[in-house]
């Protein structure tokens, strides 16, 4: 990550910052349910249930460490930003 990602990456919350950093090891293609298990799989604690895991990824999406792969769909499926941090 540049500078100015790390630094975005600090005000990010323990919950985002652990989602991150799976997407940036992991890969692929991340939903609220995929969020939901990780932090499951974790003992993370996930607040609301589904609905924290999707404000999780909206965040990281508007911060630009995720892209939305079809905005068109209802579901909102992430992957990883390959301009930023490391892509798989």
């Amino acid at each position: 990550m540049t500078a100015a990602e790390d630094a975005v990456a600090g005000d990010l919350t323990k919950r985002e910052r652990t989602l991150l950093t799976a997407v940036q090891t992991i890969g692929g293609r991340w939903g609220s349910g995929r969020a939901e298990r990780l932090f499951a799989a974790l003992s993370v604690p996930r607040g609301s249930t589904s609905h924290q895991a999707r404000r999780d990824l909206a965040r990281l999406f508007e911060l630009g460490f995720l892209v939305l792969i079809d905005p068109r769909h209802t579901d909102r499926i992430y992957r990883l930003n390959c301009q930023m941090g490391d892509a798989r």
